[in-house]
């Protein structure tokens, strides 16, 4: 079993949050409905209604969309992502099934398996994957820094269990966001990501802030990491080496830039875990392209 654990703290940034949120749920819901014998979790995260059931519902037995891969002989209009993929193109004929399997036989795509640069030489490939909102504190209301609006934490930040753990970054007035990433740095959440970011098993990603946060508990030094462009500065007096991309991968620590980034690091670290089969049927299903570049 792998998890993906969103971290809410006081202050969030919702988009931070929803943006990956909705795209992972996505993408490890598919996953979890071709990986061989599984029997795919109930993500618990709030929000993930949609995007959970979506890909599976309704499609006859056998004929999933993830199932068979790319949906040619789902009945169109059965399926939000059926439409997306399928519509338009004879069967067979699907213009995105060459590009996506890179020649290779049916189950030995040469890309499924990506290490990606992780220092063990291992990627969490494989296995049912869940998806969680947790905080330091454990199950809890969390309050953001827009307008209020909050989130539930299901659970506490498990710094033991594989996967990856998401750090978003804070909202609010932008005199106030600094405080607000203090505040996560100084919290029981500093302790926690260290002991996730010792773990071999988990790679830590951030979105906006969250790596400027992690930087102030002392926990990016001698790191190579990006934050939103105004905290750029900041993000290097704490002796990390920035370098201004939209995704910074560094092994086990993979950071994203300003808030729109969320989307595009989740789809990274699906096309990481599950190969860009999965990846692509998230861009199709939530309309959108990656933009930027992704440094390696």
């Amino acid at each position: 079993m792998m998890y993906a654990q969103i971290v809410l703290f006081d202050g969030f940034d919702p988009l931070d949050v929803v943006a990956p949120l909705e795209v992972l749920v996505a993408g490890t819901t598919l996953a979890n409905s071709t990986a061989p014998n599984s029997t795919a979790p109930n993500n618990t995260a709030t929000g993930s209604g949609p995007a959970a059931g979506g890909p599976t519902d309704d499609s006859p037995a056998g004929k999933s969309p993830a199932g068979n891969g790319l949906t040619d002989d789902v009945p169109k209009g059965n399926n939000p992502t059926a439409a997306g993929l399928t519509d338009g193109g004879p069967k067979g004929n699907n213009p995105t099934a060459g590009c996506l399997t890179d020649g290779g036989p049916k189950g030995n795509n040469p890309t499924d398996d990506l290490t990606d640069g992780r220092p063990d030489g291992n990627s969490p490939v494989g296995g049912n994957w869940e998806v969680r909102l947790v905080s330091a504190e454990g199950p809890r209301r969390v309050v953001s820094g827009t307008l209020g609006l909050a989130l539930d934490a299901t659970a506490a930040l498990d710094p033991d269990l594989p996967g990856y753990v998401l750090v978003p970054g804070a909202s609010g007035p932008l005199d106030e966001i600094p405080a607000l990433l203090a505040q996560a740095a100084r919290s029981e959440l500093a302790p926690l990501a260290a002991k996730a970011m010792a773990n071999p098993e988990i790679t830590m990603t951030t979105v906006c802030g969250g790596s400027l946060a992690l930087a102030m508990a002392g926990l990016l030094a001698g790191r190579t990491a990006v934050t939103h462009v105004g905290g750029l500065d900041a993000l290097r007096a704490t002796g990390v080496t920035v370098v201004d991309a939209r995704i910074v991968n560094d092994g086990d620590l993979i950071t994203g830039a300003g808030v729109t980034s969320g989307l595009d690091l989740a789809l990274h670290l699906l096309e990481r875990s599950f190969g860009p089969r999965i990846a692509h049927e998230v861009e199709q299903l939530i309309q959108h392209e990656r933009r930027g570049i992704v440094w390696r």
